[in-house]
């Protein structure tokens, strides 16, 4: 048994004699107050929108903004490609790059990025004002398609 002397004891025995022994007034007391809130329900408002949740001085929001401004373009659409073999062989390599210029050519397509265009950092060896200058990525020749995996 457990000890029911102290604070926590006459609270125990408070709820006990107030809640578990007389259920129906518990109840209806619930209910009386449920009941109560409804007449303020045609007044409820609930706001849910991304505006309502962001701080007007948060920095990140302000940072957001900024980029947003300055760069314009907020759409895009990410494809995801499941390749029937290895990711890196050649006839793959070939299909991504028909499927880019693909893409590319549509109207209102202002640019694609896809895993040809991303630059392999490691490598290219130099500096970082060379490696700005001279990035190489997967389709350039010589390109180990291990290491690019692995990159």
């Amino acid at each position: 048994m457990h000890d029911l002397s102290g604070p926590a004891g006459a609270l125990a025995r408070h709820y006990r004699g107030l809640v578990i022994e007389r259920p129906r007034l518990v109840l209806l007391l619930v209910l009386l107050i449920g009941l109560g809130f409804l007449v303020f329900v045609p007044d409820f408002r609930l706001d849910a929108s991304a505006d309502s949740l962001l701080l007007e001085n948060d920095r990140d929001l302000k940072a957001y903004r900024e980029v947003a401004r300055r760069y314009a373009s907020k759409d895009f659409l990410v494809l995801a490609v499941t390749p029937a073999a290895d990711l890196f062989a050649p006839a793959t390599l070939a299909q991504l790059g028909r499927l880019r210029d693909a893409l590319t050519g549509l109207e209102g397509v202002t640019s694609v990025f896809s895993i040809l265009d991303a630059p392999l950092i490691r490598m290219t060896s130099g500096s970082l004002s060379e490696l700005a200058r001279n990035t190489r990525n997967v389709t350039d020749a010589g390109i180990d398609p291990l290491q690019a995996r692995q990159e």
